[in-house]
């Protein structure tokens, strides 16, 4: 009865050690397993793993478990690709799991620490990436088609729950590489290391704290990423919910330099970058959701000296941002709004070029890149609301502007330093005004200053403007697409106010202020001698309506005027080529139109101290004329009848004689009749004997002239009344010329003088100014010698007139007759002999030659006399009447070789010729 109880103590004495045997065996195999048999599977099947899965080489260094506290370490893992490349690789890997957590059905993860990871990402040539495409290759999936749906991650409500309370990740390495086809490079599907842009991300450094993949209220997650990239620094961090999907925390990035800011700019932007440091930092909050909603706020952007290339070669770069700054920079995802603080630039530098087909460089490089976006892009147009935006201003700070324009023949090239420009708000809506200020300093000279508003839509621009001593040579290129005009010198100043407005078609505007351009010089090319200069030219007040379109000037003064006028051999004049020298474009009947209806009116046009010459190189030598201390005035310019205006002018020729201007002006542009009388005193005839010497054949040795020219102007038909005084014309040396007249000059000045040795001509002028045969100087000249020539070739008909005696006239001096058979004259020839006396007495320059005649039918009483002694005697006894008894002198008078057969006139008696001539 004993022995049973002891044995059923012992048998319960047995079952507890049994069961500390077996937990103790259980507990052995548990701390084998995991110190042993976990590290000897994973070292055995990681490589076969990563080969199956993803075709890669995988060594492991060691292997350590914990299965006491739950955690693993894996140290030196290294992963290369198919093509034998590092792809994935760290020093150590220490996974800490939370035991606790798997009772509550969650895999809890109370450490993971990952140490000197390495993983490299390429994009390949198709857009794949390489870890997609090697896990499509793996020998698990070989011949399977390409899908990925597969190795999409659930989100359904049976989603795993996973807990992560500390994740580090320290002295990371990415490596990013992309193969993507660059400028026209082939690359194949792998890629090479010759055709890929490439960036090491390291060290790159993240934390992650209380990561669960459903909510934990209360329980805020917290991340931190800090990464570098050479200089170039990130840095995230923030806190965020997972239920619903909610983060907010701040994004900086530091010194982002242009190799990567080129990569990721260069499918948006068609530029090069070729310099330059971006630095971003923002605060943001984001939740996920439909819609999604991100905001961003207090962002600031700084742009370091960037330079932008329009092309390849070194010398391309168009743009140097300096230093630009944009604060206060705000997005809104839901809002689809962007709104930013100032933008603030210090010190940029732009060039702008246009070619010589008028394409400027910005906007060709820009054009090319909208047209391959839009052949791009797939998605229907204005699928979305478009973003608003709203910027708090611009600010430009000692900027410069460069401008190469290849249009004209010789390119303009313009450069504004100091530019300063603030713009104020303005935002997407385009209707409202945005004020505007700019100053800058031109570097061929002058200044510049701006300032008003404007709006976009409809375009409405108020402008005040001032410029000061802007250099006109920088401007000479423009000028010389219409004129064949070099322009050395000259300063522009404008100060005025500018406004256009384009609410309806067509564009109106005005302008008002003053204007004044000194020190202008222009010269023909290849010339040295000014064509036309001035001290100042000042318009004042200016008012400019653009439709329509109407100009009025107050008042122009000029000061100091110079011009030079040359009539070149070929007889065309040299302004005239400068009209005509240079391409005009056809204009077009629209333009037409618009100058049709074009109003003009100055009130008052002041001269000071003007100066012009008139060369003429048809004469040899050639002739300068001067005009010189020319003052005076026009008043009333308009082309708007029935505005009548006046002219006054006063002035030196040739510094000795004077000249006076004055008449009324008809409306321009109009047939209304313009009358004008010029007065030219005292001209000094030598100067003009290279004129003399061509029509006439002699020059001038000395006298002076005196013009009245009363001129009526109707349309381009002109109406001319010329008085010529010659005072003591002197004929000099002969001159040989095939456009002289061929008649004896001296004798017709002779007879066109008066007794005080002056000759009083009117010349009548009347022609059309429009005609291209038609010229002033040349009519006036060629009505000149039509009056010598006429005296010239019938002297005696200006006896007539010139004798005191009644009843003679024309033709009747030069002959009187004598009755047959001796020497007594008949009595009306005795009083054609006295006028004849009477004017050789006043001309003593005059030589009369006197031709005896005889008439043997006739003098048949003559006795003895033969007719040639018959006719000696008739030309002595002239000779003795007009000497001794007249009183001509002797040395006037010639005899010339008798004449026996000579005429006889109705009654019976015996005429003889004189032949009139001059010294």
């Amino acid at each position: 009865m004993a022995e049973r109880p002891v044995r059923q103590i012992r048998q319960r004495s047995l079952w507890p050690r049994l069961a500390v045997v077996v937990l103790m065996v259980l507990l052995l195999c548990y701390a084998l397993g995991g110190f042993l048999l976990l590290p000897w599977w994973v070292q055995k099947n990681l490589s076969h793993y990563a080969q199956q899965q993803l075709g890669w080489q995988a060594t492991v260094g060691e292997v350590h478990a914990n299965p006491f506290t739950f955690s693993v370490e894996l140290q030196n893992l290294q992963a290369n690709d198919a093509s034998g490349e590092p792809v994935l690789a760290f020093q150590r890997l220490y996974v800490n799991l939370n035991a606790f957590d798997l009772f509550s059905g969650t895999t809890g993860f109370q450490a993971v620490e990952l140490e000197q990871p390495m993983l490299r990402l390429d994009v390949l040539a198709s857009g794949q990436l390489n870890l997609l495409r090697d896990w499509q290759r793996a020998p698990a999936r070989a011949g399977q088609p390409a899908d990925t749906a597969d190795i999409q991650s659930d989100t359904g409500p049976n989603s795993p729950r996973i807990y992560l309370q500390q994740g580090d990740l320290s002295a990371g390495t990415l490596v990013l590489r992309d193969f993507r086809q660059k400028s026209g490079q082939k690359s194949s599907q792998n890629g090479s290391q010759s055709d890929s842009v490439e960036f090491r991300i390291t060290p790159l450094t993240f934390s992650l704290q209380n990561l669960a993949t459903w909510a934990r209220p209360g329980d805020i997650g917290q991340y931190r990423l800090e990464a570098m990239l050479d200089q170039q620094a990130l840095s995230w961090r923030g806190s965020f919910e997972v239920d619903p999907m909610y983060s907010r925390g701040s994004l900086s990035i530091d010194n982002l330099g242009p190799g990567v800011l080129s990569y990721l700019l260069a499918p948006y932007m068609p530029y090069q970058l070729r310099s330059g440091q971006v630095s971003l930092s923002t605060d943001y909050q984001w939740q996920a959701g439909q819609p999604m909603e991100l905001l961003t706020q207090h962002g600031k952007l700084t742009f370091d000296d960037a330079s932008l290339a329009l092309g390849a070669e070194p010398g391309d770069v168009a743009f140097r941002s300096g230093a630009l700054t944009v604060d206060q920079i705000r997005f809104d995802l839901a809002a689809r709004r962007i709104e930013t603080g100032k933008i603030e630039f210090d010190g940029p530098e732009l060039s702008l070029n246009r070619s010589a087909n008028g394409d400027i460089d910005w906007l060709v490089a820009g054009s090319r890149a909208t047209v391959n976006d839009a052949a791009g892009d797939s998605g229907p147009p204005g699928s979305g609301p478009e973003f608003g935006w709203s910027v708090a201003g611009v600010d430009i700070r000692d900027g410069q502007l460069s401008w190469r324009d290849q249009v004209p023949a010789n390119a303009a090239e313009l450069q504004l330093n100091g530019l300063n420009l603030s713009l104020g708000p303005f935002t997407d809506h385009f209707d409202e005004p945005v004020n505007y200020r700019a100053e800058a300093v031109l570097a061929s000279g002058g200044s510049l200053d701006v300032n008003g508003q404007f709006t976009m839509q409809p375009f409405n621009l108020e402008m005040a403007i001032m410029g000061n001593e802007l250099a006109l040579p920088a401007f000479a290129p423009y000028v010389q697409q219409r004129m064949a005009l070099e322009l050395p010198a000259g300063m522009l100043s404008v100060d005025g106010s500018l406004n256009l407005d384009q609410q309806r078609s067509p564009l109106t505007g005005t302008f008002s202020g003053s204007a004044s351009v000194t020190g202008l010089e222009t010269r023909l090319p290849g010339n040295n001698q000014p064509l036309l200069a001035w001290q100042m030219l000042q318009l004042a007040p200016v008012e400019y309506n653009v439709n329509p379109a109407r100009l009025e000037i107050g008042r122009v003064t000029l000061t100091d005027l110079a011009a030079n006028i040359t009539r070149n051999d070929d007889g065309s004049h040299d302004i005239t080529n400068l009209l005509t020298a240079a391409p005009v474009d056809k204009p077009t009947a629209a333009d037409t139109d618009e100058n049709q209806g074009f109003i003009f009116r100055i009130g008052e046009l002041q001269l000071d101290n003007a100066d012009v010459n008139y060369t003429d190189r048809t004469l040899e030598p050639e002739l300068t004329t001067r005009f010189g201390q020319l003052q005076g005035n026009l008043s009333g310019l308009s082309n708007i009848p029935p505005q009548q205006g006046r002219v006054s002018l006063k002035g030196k020729v040739n510094q000795v004689g004077n000249v006076d201007m004055s008449g009324s002006i008809a409306t321009l542009g109009t047939d209304q009749q313009s009358d004008l009388v010029l007065n030219l005193e005292n001209l000094e005839l030598p100067r003009l004997s290279p004129y003399s010497g061509r029509y006439l054949g002699y020059g001038i040795a000395g006298g002076k002239m005196d013009l009245k020219l009363d001129y009526q102007l109707q349309g381009t038909r002109i109406n001319a009344s010329n008085q010529i005084i010659l005072n003591r014309l002197e004929l000099g040396q002969p001159i040989a010329s095939e456009q002289a007249a061929s008649v004896p000059i001296k004798l017709g000045l002779a007879l066109l003088r008066d007794g005080n040795n002056v000759i009083e001509l009117n010349v009548p002028i009347n022609g059309d100014l429009a005609d291209p045969e038609f010229q002033m100087g040349k009519v006036m000249m060629s009505a000149f010698v039509n009056v010598l020539t006429k005296a010239a070739t019938s002297p005696f008909a200006l006896i007539g007139s010139l004798a005191d005696i009644a009843g003679l006239g024309g033709e009747q001096v030069q002959q009187v007759s004598f009755a047959p058979g001796g020497i007594e004259l008949t009595e009306a020839s005795t009083q054609k002999l006295a006028a004849l006396a009477q004017v050789l007495n006043q001309k003593p320059e005059l030589i009369l030659s006197i031709r005896g005649a005889a008439a043997p039918e006739a003098d048949t009483s003559a006795g003895a006399q033969s007719p040639g002694a018959l006719a000696d005697s008739r030309a002595t006894a002239l000779r003795q009447l007009l000497v001794n008894t007249h009183g001509v002198n002797s040395k006037q008078i010639f005899v010339r070789a008798p004449e026996t057969n000579a005429s006889v006139d109705a009654n019976g008696n015996i005429a003889v010729n004189f032949i009139l001539d001059a010294r």
